[in-house]
């Protein structure tokens, strides 16, 4: 139990920041891959595994655990368990990843977290990711200063709006967000209206990002920020995208739609793209402000996962 008790005091500063209450308190890895995370959202520990070696369900472990987050005065109502192992029955998918209890009771469907003093709804059991990415923290950190009274920004792959929502608190004027799954731009809604943001529907797309891009252009929209945040790989009726065939794409495209010297908040999320690869789709025609990685409690191995920057458009 002693690393899980070096990682508790590693985080020691973020477990007492009331303005943060989403903190992974431990990383665990096999090869170049999680094996098993835990979360702190909240009153609320969610354990995820990634491999067959599933040993918190251990009640002895859980108890020992349960103790240490106590010793800490870490309030615990609940610890959920969500299995994240790799499988093929697609059909049963979300049956196969909703979280099951171990202690305590349930969350509330509609559970509220603060991330850097914003406030955003989690459903830590019936979805593969909760709606909220909290290794983001230090990338959302440093892109406040950028945000101007007079700024629009283009949030691509929103998701549920977490860079959205903290963007327009932190002084921007404006954002359109687009997604293609309705559930979610619902809520990204919610999410705005936890944070007291007023909106309208002209502030979400229910689109592909790249029919997005192509309608956005055509109707010469232009926009001073930009936030490129995509998946690794994903799949819909329209076609595919991936980080290795469609990037430098949807990078070109965005320029054309940015103003003189726009912002482009770009991103790649995976150990298989390295900083020098995510640096090199960017080279000529945009300057790098500033380069983040993976916030400090989601970091588990000498390598980086997130690679993440803020990029000004160039002549």
């Amino acid at each position: 139990m002693k690393m899980f008790e070096k990682s508790l005091e590693e985080r020691a500063s973020l477990i007492r920041d009331p303005e943060e209450t989403c903190i992974r308190l431990f990383s665990g890895m096999y090869g170049n891959e999680d094996s098993m995370t835990i979360d702190l959202y909240g009153e609320y520990v969610l354990f995820q595994n990634f491999t067959d070696d599933n040993f918190f369900m251990d009640l002895s472990f859980l108890h020992e655990y349960l103790n240490m987050l106590l010793e800490k005065n870490i309030t615990v109502r609940g610890v959920l368990a969500k299995d994240r192992r790799k499988t093929s029955d697609l059909k049963n998918l979300m049956d196969f990843r909703k979280s099951t209890l171990l202690y305590g009771e349930f969350p509330p469907d509609d559970y509220t977290v603060k991330h850097l003093g914003c406030s955003f709804s989690v459903d830590l059991v019936n979805s593969q990711h909760t709606g909220l990415f909290a290794d983001m923290r230090n990338a959302r950190r440093r892109l406040a200063p950028f945000y101007s009274p007079s700024s629009r920004m283009l949030n691509l792959f929103c998701y549920t709006g977490a860079f959205s929502v903290h963007a327009l608190k932190n002084g921007i004027m404006s954002a359109v967000n687009v997604d293609l799954s309705k559930n979610i731009l619902s809520k990204a809604k919610h999410n705005y209206l936890l944070n007291g943001l007023s909106s309208d529907d002209r502030d979400f797309i229910h689109e592909d990002s790249l029919a997005a891009l192509k309608y956005l252009t055509r109707k010469n929209r232009k926009f001073n920020f930009a936030v490129f945040d995509p998946p690794t790989f994903s799949r819909n009726k329209k076609g595919t995208f991936s980080i290795d065939k469609n990037y430098a794409d949807y990078l070109d495209r965005i320029y054309n739609l940015l103003e003189d010297e726009g912002l482009l908040f770009s991103c790649i999320n995976t150990y298989n793209i390295s900083r020098e690869e995510y640096l090199h789709f960017h080279s000529g025609k945009w300057e790098l402000l500033f380069l983040e990685h993976e916030a400090e409690d989601f970091i588990s191995g000498p390598d980086r996962y997130l690679k993440c920057g803020l990029w000004r458009k160039v002549d």
